[in-house]
């Protein structure tokens, strides 16, 4: 399938304007649509109601269209593309083009509750796997530090999936890195699909 069009060109978002000093957010959850991937043949003792959530988020994955558009409209997005590779993938992609680096802070990335059940039953990584596994087709955009409480403001305002904030965007253009909850941070090696 191919798609052509035309846009406004005050809101377009590529991948190449993040600066040092952004802030990195996502919307919705990550890491559903791997699990779902896994839950369609892993037998692990799951709810029903979690095991419908997980299959649903893989089978039926929602665009953030909507979401996208009104944030590209905010002029406060630097940098912005979905999360179809999974976000160890894809921030690579953004850092790439921008000419920057990045710090993920592990435990601000936002999982489900489904998910969280399921890694704990199969004995997963929660943060690996939401960082590798793909599909999700949430956003991941980085906001100017100075305009993060307007866009954030905008999106509680709207009816739109919730945003967090998961990290920045750094001078350092080495490997991206991964702080962990206990404050020790380091190269993240996890990666997306390529």
């Amino acid at each position: 399938l191919s798609l052509t069009g035309y846009v406004d060109r005050q809101c377009v978002c590529y991948r190449s304007g993040g600066q040092s000093g952004d802030l990195l957010y996502v919307s919705g959850t990550l890491g559903d649509a791997a699990a779902g991937l896994r839950a369609l043949n892993d037998q692990a003792a799951l709810s029903q109601t979690d095991r419908q959530h997980l299959l649903r988020k893989f089978h039926r994955p929602e665009p953030r269209l909507a979401l996208g558009q009104a944030l590209a409209a905010t002029g406060a997005i630097s940098a912005m593309m979905d999360l179809s590779d999974g976000l160890a993938s894809d921030l690579r992609h953004i850092c790439k083009s921008s000419g920057v680096g990045a710090t993920i802070t592990a435990p601000h990335i936002p999982l489900s509750g489904p998910f969280r059940h399921f890694c704990e039953a199969n004995n997963l990584d929660p943060i690996h796997l939401s960082l590798s596994g793909g599909e999700d087709y949430e956003l991941l955009f980085a906001v100017k530090a100075d305009r993060a409480k307007a866009v954030e403001n905008l999106v509680s305002e709207g009816d739109f999936p919730r945003i967090t904030c998961v990290g920045c965007l750094t001078e350092n253009k080495g490997p991206i890195q991964l702080s962990l909850a206990d404050g020790s941070s380091h190269p993240m090696t996890y990666r997306g699909f390529d």
